[in-house]
């Protein structure tokens, strides 16, 4: 592949509505990752951005992944198979932090949570 290397920018620290566009498998530092593609939607600057959020393969009640599954509105019961992959064109709410990089080359986004877009009114 050819191509031409680009800087993007960092999203400023906010809470942005995103769409997943993708779900993949990855090994990270820690075991099996799962690593969703979230593109900013709506209207505004920041609309077609993408960040990523990553999170232990571990669909435990208790586990970062379980809660965000919640978040993006699918329920799961104890025992049943899930696919990850159905998470992809769900909605929810991104909670971005705007961190630096110890090298100092640039700033790089952190999914610090994800939440439901429409929270329970009770």
């Amino acid at each position: 592949m050819k191509g031409t290397i680009i800087r993007t920018e960092a999203l400023p620290t906010g809470e942005y509505p995103v769409t997943v566009t993708d779900v993949e498998d990855a090994e990270g530092s820690y075991g099996p990752q799962i690593k969703l593609t979230l593109e900013v939607v709506g209207d505004g600057p920041y609309m077609g951005k993408r960040v990523f959020a990553w999170a232990a393969a571990n669909l435990s009640t208790k586990s970062k992944l379980a809660h965000w599954v919640r978040a993006f509105g699918f329920a799961f019961e104890v025992g049943a198979n899930f696919d990850t992959d159905i998470l992809v064109g769900a909605n929810a709410t991104a909670v971005v932090l705007r961190k630096s990089r110890d090298n100092g080359d640039g700033d790089f986004n952190l999914v610090e949570d994800i939440q439901s877009s429409n929270p329970d009114p009770f």
